[in-house]
């Protein structure tokens, strides 16, 4: 259960994530970690993650970004940041690029 932490909504990111958490918890035990603290290839050790965008432009981090790309876990992406998932590469893949 990832949060954003930064900015001018941080206060309410924190909210959001204990609400999610909250709703996560009828099916796992939840972790509830602020978005800026993950680690490249840390969501392999849960069986899904939920990350909750609550003020558009928080800086993700990059290991986050390549790791939802990657695929390995299922991603319940709520709110804000989805584009910084789209990079040129990720876009020609999926045959969602430009002209």
């Amino acid at each position: 259960m990832l949060y954003d932490s930064t900015g001018r909504y941080a206060a309410y990111g924190a909210q959001a994530g204990v609400l999610a958490a909250t709703f996560v918890s009828h099916f796992a035990r939840p972790v509830r970690q602020p978005v800026s603290t993950y680690r490249p290839g840390e969501m392999a050790r849960y069986a899904a993650v939920v990350y909750v965008g609550t003020n558009y432009g928080e800086p993700l981090p990059k290991g986050f970004l390549a790791d939802v790309r990657a695929g390995a876990r299922p991603v319940l992406w709520l709110g804000e940041n989805a584009y910084q998932l789209t990079d040129a590469a990720f876009a020609a893949r999926r045959g969602c690029g430009g002209p």
